[in-house]
């Protein structure tokens, strides 16, 4: 008797799960299900392993990268060439998945016009490694492709997902025609996604493509990944097969589900309003809670529909080491757009990633609507809570009560004049105002002895 013959076998998703013996291989593209490989049934779903389990040390990564990353330019002429330049000195399926990621994702810039207009949208691998550019297609059939060649399970997965062309008052319907592509591959004894379109990089708000690398869409978390990206098959078991989740959510789950930035997946932050539309009268609070990583400050801004920023109208408030509220008047009713930043307290640069964009509708407001007084970073630093004045403006030559609460200071003043602690963590005086004109700025000090003193807030004198 002869060897066995390995043959590659095209399963379709009404087959998902069904034995078929002695036969290896698997189906790269849209519409497939699960095959068996090398004999061995794989299996119909995740162990629910995080990635941080598979990779508990990102120097790991470093020498994988560093291959993928000075490869020569003649490994990329053909696919054959780059499939054994980026795998042959690897043994397992991780690094070889690894070093695919990282040279796609150094290698190929996102073409916007190939999305917007189908044009130069070609997903033929010879033509892809020449151009070294397109859309999402040519990025997950590049994948599948060099999976495929270094034969490693990989499924192409077609679906909607929450990008720069997102709107959340028009949601996903089931007659949307699917515009974005990944993939799922097969490692660890488990299905991991990877999305090397979004890992290269990001489209800026005037929609020009800029590069920049994204660990997280390697091999991320299902439960994080369905966040943004939602499959879709003819055949709805195998759509929700490919959610990789121990209970598949609905599109219309999906779609009153906030999009939350990488960031505020990996930071673990929690929000009070998980609807991407929030409907109220008057005035909104928003809490905001950080379950991961300490968190430095909160930042927000409010625009209008037509661009212009009313963020005088919004004010954060630090409650304790791990939580935020967000407050919001606006002037009139109407719709605006609430844009949410944070900083991680071991961050000191000068940038403050995107966390989340809320669409507010505003259907009443309350009959004088003032602007808050502006909040400076020292604030949240020490989780300086103001209890009045609690309106920017103020009027001249007039006796205004000053009140705050803050668990990190010793001395607060408005201006030169100290205020008195009345009770634990507070302090209020009555301040005379200046002239018009003038500002008013409230300062606090974590020594008692009068050290450094910080600026808090600060009105106007009208």
């Amino acid at each position: 008797m002869g060897a066995t013959k390995s043959v590659q076998l095209y399963v379709s998703s009404n087959q998902v799960g069904q034995s078929k013996s002695g036969v290896t291989g698997w189906f790269c593209g849209c519409g497939s299900g699960v095959g068996v490989l090398d004999g061995t049934q794989l299996p119909q779903g995740t162990k629910g392993t995080k990635k941080e389990e598979i990779i508990q040390d990102s120097k790991s990564l470093f020498q994988i990268d560093e291959h993928a990353l000075n490869a020569p330019d003649n490994a990329g002429k053909n696919l054959i060439a780059l499939a054994k330049y980026l795998g042959t000195p690897f043994q397992t399926d991780l690094e070889k998945v690894r070093a695919i990621y990282r040279w796609i994702t150094n290698n190929m810039s996102y073409d916007e016009a190939a999305f917007v207009n189908k044009a130069n949208n070609s997903t033929d691998t010879d033509t892809v490694l020449k151009m070294k550019r397109g859309s999402a297609d040519a990025f997950s059939t590049l994948f599948a492709a060099l999976c495929k060649e270094m034969n490693i399970p990989v499924e192409v997965i077609r679906g909607h997902a929450k990008g720069f062309h997102f709107d959340a008052e028009n949601p996903f319907t089931e007659k949307t025609k699917p515009e974005h592509i990944w993939n799922a591959v097969f490692v660890e004894s488990e299905w991991r996604f990877v999305d090397c379109t979004w890992g290269c990089g990001y489209a800026d708000d005037s929609g020009k493509f800029q590069r920049k690398f994204e660990e997280f869409w390697f091999l991320t978390d299902p439960e994080k990944f369905i966040n943004d990206h939602f499959p879709i098959y003819p055949d709805q078991k195998a759509g929700e097969f490919w959610q990789l989740l121990p209970k598949a959510i609905t599109l219309a789950e999906f779609n009153r589900t906030i999009k939350m930035e990488e960031v505020t997946k990996e930071w673990g932050i929690e929000f009070s309003h998980k609807e991407p539309v929030i409907i109220f009268r008057k005035e909104l609070n928003i809490i905001i809670r950080a379950t991961k990583y300490p968190l430095r400050c909160i930042l927000a801004t409010l625009d209008t529909t037509g661009g212009v920023n009313i963020d005088n109208y919004s004010c954060v408030h630090r409650i304790d080491n791990a939580t935020f509220k967000i407050q919001v008047k606006p002037p009139t009713p109407g719709v605006f757009k609430l844009t949410l930043f944070g900083k991680r307290d071991d961050d000191f640069s000068t940038e403050s990633p995107g966390l989340v964009k809320y669409t507010l509708k505003c259907t009443d407001v309350t009959n004088c609507v003032r602007q808050f007084p502006y909040s400076y970073a020292a604030a949240q630093t020490y989780q300086s809570c103001l209890h009045e004045p609690m309106f920017r403006d103020l009027p001249q030559r007039t006796k205004v009560k000053f009140r705050l609460t803050s668990p990190g200071l010793q001395a607060v003043k408005v201006e030169k004049i100290p205020l008195k602690i009345v009770d634990t963590n507070t302090w209020e005086a009555e301040v005379l105002t200046s002239e018009k004109g003038d500002s008013i700025v409230v300062f606090g000090s974590a020594s008692k002895e009068g050290g450094r003193y910080h600026e808090l807030y600060k009105f106007n004198v009208i």
